[in-house]
């Protein structure tokens, strides 16, 4: 066994999920995150500082107070409605496609993208199936 499958083995498989797992996996948005729609189509969210991965080490007491905001544009509100645990990512991206014109590629891979940003802001979870 070489050193990395060993150290992945300690770790876990972190591998991303492969395509066929991704098209059917379910976004689904932070129940702490808050929306309000933009006057140009888009959505403001805004998502309390005590749940970003930085603060959670810190005792409840002295956690910081306030909120991040992010301004999503009209294609990125598109795409947050869809995240509401019912839709498939290649339902999302098949939205893309007729709604904007994208090619096919393209929807999935700025889906992709776009998920994987919000993913690491906290704001959207990816429920994935892995095959057995």
């Amino acid at each position: 066994m070489g050193l990395v499958r060993l150290i992945g083995s300690f770790l876990g498989d972190r591998r991303g999920p492969s395509i066929e797992e991704l098209r059917k996996s379910v976004p689904l948005r932070s129940a702490h995150a808050s929306e309000r729609d933009c006057e140009n189509g888009g959505v403001e969210l805004a998502l309390p500082l005590d749940q970003f991965r930085a603060y959670r080490w810190v005792p409840r007491g002295l956690s910081p107070q306030g909120e991040k905001r992010f301004e999503l544009e009209s294609v990125g509100a598109t795409v947050w409605r869809l995240c509401d645990g019912r839709h498939t990512f290649d339902a999302i991206a098949r939205q893309l496609v007729s709604k904007f014109g994208m090619n096919r590629l393209e929807a999935e891979a700025s889906l992709a993208a776009f998920l994987q940003m919000l993913g690491k802001r906290g704001l959207v979870e990816l429920k994935v199936k892995k095959k057995q």
